[in-house]
C-alpha cells in the first residue's frame, strides 16, 4: 500500500479480491462532494416549500386584483349609463372640485325671479325678467346669472345660453362665466339668446342665480308655450 492512501479490499463469493484505493485527497473531495450534494438537496426542499407558499400569495394577490378591477368595471359602466340616462348639466359650484348635479327647482328667500316674457325673432329668443332682492334692506346682493335653453335632444353641446357660454359633454359650467348683477331693489335683465337650431326645438329655459362665492340660489325652469 503506498502511503496516504486508503485501501479498500473487497472479496467476491469465488474468494477473488478487488483492491480500490483512494487518496486522502480523493476520500476528502468525494465526502465534500457527498455534503455539497446533501447540503443542496436539503435547500432545494425547504425554497420548494417557500416559493410554494408565495405561488399561493400571488395566486390571492392576483384573484383580489382581478375583483378590484372587475369591481371598478362595473362601476364605470354604472357611471356611463347614467350619464347616457340623464344628459343633465353639471353645475360647477366650487372650482375646481366641488360639483352638483341639479334635478329640480331651487328657490331662494333672498332673490327671486319676477315678469319673465319671452318673444322669439328668427333664431334668437329674447328674454325680460326682473331680477328683485326679497328683503328691504340696504345690504348689495351679488353674483352671476345663466340661462341655458335646453335642446330637445339632450345633447349638451346643442343647448343655447345667456351669456353666451360653450357647452361640452362632461365638462362643467363655471359659475364665473355668467352675467354680472349688484342689486338692491332689483335689477331689470333684457337678454337674448342666439339658438343653434329651430326655435320649437327648445321647450325648456333654465334660469341658475349663483351668489358671488357660487352658490346656488336658484335654479328654475320654465316651459315655452308654443
Amino acid at each position: 500500500m503506498k502511503r496516504d492512501t486508503i485501501t479498500v479490499v473487497l472479496v467476491s463469493e469465488n474468494r477473488t479480491p478487488l483492491t480500490i484505493e483512494f487518496s486522502i485527497r480523493e476520500l476528502l473531495a468525494i465526502v465534500m462532494l457527498i455534503l455539497t450534494l446533501a447540503g443542496g438537496a436539503v435547500y432545494s426542499i425547504f425554497n420548494f416549500r417557500s416559493l410554494k407558499t408565495q405561488h399561493a400569495q400571488l395566486t390571492s394577490t392576483v384573484d383580489m386584483l382581478e375583483a378590484e378591477l372587475a369591481e371598478r368595471e362595473q362601476r364605470i359602466a354604472q357611471l356611463r349609463q347614467s350619464l347616457e340616462a340623464s344628459k343633465g348639466l353639471v353645475l360647477l359650484v366650487n372650482p375646481p372640485s366641488d360639483t352638483a348635479r341639479v334635478t329640480g327647482d331651487v328657490l331662494s328667500a333672498q332673490l327671486r325671479l319676477e315678469n319673465i316674457q319671452t318673444t322669439v325673432a328668427g333664431n334668437r329668443f329674447y328674454l325680460d325678467f326682473n331680477l328683485v332682492k326679497a328683503q328691504d334692506d340696504s345690504t348689495l346682493a351679488s353674483g352671476f346669472l345663466i340661462v341655458i335653453a335646453e335642446h330637445t335632444s339632450g345633447e349638451i353641446a346643442r343647448n343655447a345660453t345667456f351669456p353666451e357660454i360653450a357647452l361640452q359633454p362632461g365638462q362643467s359650467v363655471n359659475f364665473r362665466q355668467g352675467d354680472w348683477y349688484s342689486i338692491k331693489n332689483f335689477k331689470v335683465v333684457q337678454a337674448q339668446i342666439q339658438l343653434k337650431d329651430r326655435p320649437e326645438n327648445y321647450p325648456r329655459l333654465n334660469f341658475m342665480v349663483f351668489d358671488s362665492y357660487g352658490g346656488l340660489v336658484i335654479h328654475y325652469t320654465k316651459a315655452l308655450d308654443r
